[in-house]
């Protein structure tokens, strides 16, 4: 894993924010919260039935795992923005002392032109 991107974090949540999760740039699950009310009883029962509850939590992943895509996405786009400008200068600057070195250097002279030499037959 690439050390500038080791902190980054990918958050989401499902449920209403009842269900969170937070996962790294390794792919693991970093934390999962879920909220006591999803199964617990409250005045008007659970706030979903346990047979949904792993459906929820994997949305929960998911948008984590596209949230922390989403950002090292940007953070590379930056990178190689960057990376593209330093490139473009020392393209201008190459082409500019390749340039400079025609401009300098004494032109070629044409080779000889040689006239063809007559063989000789071997026959008598």
């Amino acid at each position: 894993m690439d050390e500038a991107h080791a902190d980054l974090t990918g958050t989401g949540e499902a449920a209403n924010g009842l269900i969170r999760a937070a996962v790294g740039p390794d792919g693991r699950l970093r934390d999962l919260y879920v909220h006591p009310q999803v199964l617990g009883a409250t005045p008007y029962g659970p706030v979903m039935e346990a047979c949904d509850l792993p459906e929820e939590i994997k949305k929960a992943v998911n948008a984590a795992l596209d949230d922390l895509e989403d950002k090292i996405r940007q953070s590379t786009g930056d990178l190689l923005g960057e990376l593209g400008a330093d490139l473009e200068r020392v393209t201008e600057n190459f082409e500019r002392a390749i340039d400079q070195i025609h401009r300098y250097r004494p032109s070629p002279k044409p080779a000889a032109v040689l006239a063809p030499v007559p063989v000789r037959g071997s026959g008598s």
